[in-house]
């Protein structure tokens, strides 16, 4: 689908480039090179430049058996950094502090930073055995359970269009497969208020999730993250308590 636009003095190359954006934005499935050059009517030695720049920079990814080219992360991430207050780390490290204090696990406090999940403040356990958490890092929303947190708060047409232009990499063999698994994961996620994923990106490694809002807007997520061998019923449980009296701690702060 092409979308029309009044008329009003144009750069050529700037309006080619987004009419590709929109085209492959707008497709029913990610479109393939002669798809695109087919739909637009662009010559296609034109097209492999641009397709080629637009690849380069980020703005589309190519991927899959027929090579058809998604929305790649640069798109999203200029959105989430015109769109993104300053961080909430300040508000998030006292809280994390408590968290620590009350499971004596590890805890992190996280941000979206385009298609990726920023390990925005961090806490650590004092037990022999513990997952380890690194302020900086970034990580895969799909596999872990800050990230699952936040996707599970999405429209249903952004986690489309965040699935078109994300290939479910398997970290491990537990790492969820398929949209339709994720989806009801995710489904799962909203009606429990907690996501939670198990050996998905570190195997031996349970995280337990919950989104976090400021002045009604979806800003961050809390996890704990534990060895999955003491991640009992029991311990869960107590888990999402601690992780619910965080929320609502972050939450009063708006």
């Amino acid at each position: 689908m092409r979308t029309n636009h009044p008329a009003a003095p144009q750069v050529k190359s700037a309006g080619r480039f987004a009419d590709v954006l929109e085209f492959v934005g707008q497709a029913g499935e990610p479109p393939t090179f002669r798809e695109i050059a087919e739909g637009l009517g662009l010559p296609k030695s034109s097209l492999f430049n641009l397709l080629a720049t637009l690849t380069a920079r980020g703005y589309l990814q190519q991927h899959g058996p027929r090579g058809a080219y998604h929305l790649g992360t640069m798109i999203a991430t200029l959105a989430q950094q015109r769109q993104q207050p300053a961080s909430y780390a300040l508000r998030a490290e006292p809280i994390l502090k408590a968290l620590v204090a009350r499971l004596n696990e590890a805890c992190g406090y996280y941000e979206l930073r385009g298609d990726e999940l920023e390990v925005i403040r961090a806490e650590s356990s004092t037990q022999a055995l513990a997952h380890r958490l690194y302020t900086g890092n970034r990580v895969p929303l799909y596999c872990v359970s800050a990230g699952k947190a936040l996707l599970a708060q999405l429209s249903a047409a952004e986690l489309r269009a965040y699935l078109q232009r994300t290939p479910l990499r398997p970290y491990t063999p537990a790492t969820v497969a398929s949209a339709a698994a994720l989806a009801r994961q995710l489904r799962q996620a909203r009606e429990e208020g907690f996501a939670q994923a198990r050996d998905e990106h570190n195997l031996g490694t349970t995280g337990i999730a919950v989104a976090v809002q400021s002045k009604g807007r979806t800003v961050g997520a809390f996890n704990v993250a534990m060895p999955s061998v003491r991640c009992t019923p029991e311990m869960a449980v107590r888990t999402r308590s601690a992780l619910a009296q965080a929320a609502a701690t972050f939450e009063r702060g708006a």
